[in-house]
């Protein structure tokens, strides 16, 4: 993540204590903020993931059931077709 300067409101690197530019010494409000920032990337990523997760385990047990169904309707099938003779 990137932290804002106060003073010429560039973006620099989350490693540098200065800024690029100005050189103005990186604020306790700017580092609070990154945190701040990061823990709610965190959550965000979290929460896409148990997302994805669960569409993923959806859509396997929809093809899953429908390959079910199916197998079942070829078998029904066959043993209608063979009890005629």
């Amino acid at each position: 993540m990137n932290w804002k300067c106060d003073v010429c409101d560039t973006y620099n690197d989350e490693s540098v204590i200065a800024c690029y530019v100005c050189g103005q010494a990186r604020s306790a409000a700017s580092i609070r903020e990154g945190k701040r920032r990061n823990k709610e990337v965190r959550k965000l990523k979290i929460h896409n993931d148990i997302y994805i997760k669960g569409h993923q385990i959806s859509k396997g047990l929809f093809f899953l059931g429908s390959f079910i169904s199916l197998i079942v309707i070829i078998i029904a099938m066959i043993i209608i077709l063979y009890s005629r003779y």
